[in-house]
């Protein structure tokens, strides 16, 4: 037990009413410097949902899959979880063919990724397993790229910004 009764192995912030003043006061200082140390970490960004990322696409690589060409539309399906990308026009997608729309089975929504899995996509990864898409928003959650679970954590591609203006109507 330190004089003034408070024993060694308590938090400093808390002495014995009979401890000398500037105990006291240290003591307080110190709870209120980690009570404000605490008030100002940042916070996180909210969970991303899928339902926040719905909306129009451009792409930013292929300039016949701009806004004003031919945008990609994310809609979100509930029971059973969906995400589906239709476009007013043909694109060729990964097997090679053209379609107007793909659909992903929505695995999971963690705080910074939507994971999915392309219906359809029999593809494997060189571990033998399904391939897994990670759609992952900017900062800003107004675009996106494309990353798998067998990539290296940082390998994004096929970027994608929200459109800003109404696509057109023909």
């Amino acid at each position: 037990v330190l004089p003034g009764g408070a024993s060694s192995d308590a938090p400093s912030c808390f002495v014995s009413p009979s401890a000398p003043r500037a105990w006291r006061t240290a003591g307080l200082l110190r709870a209120f410097v980690g009570v404000l140390f605490l008030a100002t970490v940042p916070t996180r960004a909210p969970a991303l949902t899928a339902e926040e990322m719905q909306g129009l696409y451009e792409s930013v690589d292929d300039a016949t899959n701009t806004c004003a060409a031919n945008p990609a539309r994310l809609t979100v399906r509930r029971d059973p979880d969906h995400l589906s990308f239709d476009w007013p026009r043909p694109m060729t997608i990964y097997d090679g063919s053209t379609s107007t729309g793909v659909t992903y089975d929505l695995l999971e929504e963690r705080d910074d990724v939507l994971v999915l899995r392309l219906e359809g996509d029999m593809r494997r990864t060189d571990s033998g397993a399904p391939v897994i898409w990670l759609l992952r928003p900017d900062a800003d959650r107004n675009g996106f790229c494309w990353g798998r679970t067998d990539w290296p954590e940082l390998h994004c591609e096929s970027a994608y910004r929200r459109c800003t203006d109404a696509p057109p109507t023909s």
